[in-house]
């Protein structure tokens, strides 16, 4: 069984899958079922949150003192505030996870409460393994693999400080667990 987390806002993923209106489950086969598919910032012509992830990205001194400004612009305040329960679901997902893969997304410090969430699980738990797909359509060509090694280890530090993880505590027991598909076909839905 899988579970699907997406930051997307539009209901793309849903065409692609082809799942009918307001479904979050679809069977494909006997062996490949989607369990869950969570819009964690809402969805377009639903509720949707947009903004920073804390506080501490809020530059105006005047909008951080400002309740009514915090619950529209903090992601976490914002679904507390409109009694949302998808980022605790989320988080209990990335929590059981075994593997995580991600796809489309840009690690930026606008969702760092997840991709420090995701660094939590990868220090603490041995059983699990994240796989990120990386498009960089110029930065290797089929002629130059070798080029390979370098942007997943850019990438492995790139990941490593967008989840908090201290380079003190960085080991190969933890890059060890963390894949990178570059440029490949492997997400391509027939």
């Amino acid at each position: 069984m899988s579970s699907v987390i997406t930051l997307n806002y539009t209901n793309t993923l849903e065409k692609i899958l082809n799942l009918s209106s307001g479904a979050t489950t679809k069977g494909f086969d006997s062996s490949n079922t989607l369990r869950n598919l969570i819009h964690v910032h809402g969805i377009l012509g639903q509720s949707i949150i947009i903004g920073v992830d804390n506080e501490t990205q809020i530059k105006n001194e005047e909008f951080k003192k400002n309740d009514d400004i915090k619950d529209l612009m903090i992601k976490e305040q914002s679904n507390l505030v409109m009694k949302e329960t998808r980022h605790i679901q989320c988080e209990t997902l990335i929590n059981n996870a075994n593997v995580i893969i991600l796809f489309g997304v840009s690690l930026g410090d606008t969702d760092a409460r997840w991709w420090k969430i995701i660094g939590n699980n990868l220090v603490n738990r041995t059983n699990i393994a994240i796989i990120q797909h990386l498009y960089e359509p110029n930065a290797i060509r089929r002629t130059q693999l070798q080029k390979r090694g370098r942007l997943e280890r850019e990438q492995q530090k790139c990941f490593m400080q967008k989840m908090r993880i201290e380079e003190k505590n960085w080991s190969e027991d933890l890059t060890g667990r963390l894949f990178f598909t570059v440029n490949e076909p492997t997400f391509i839905l027939k």
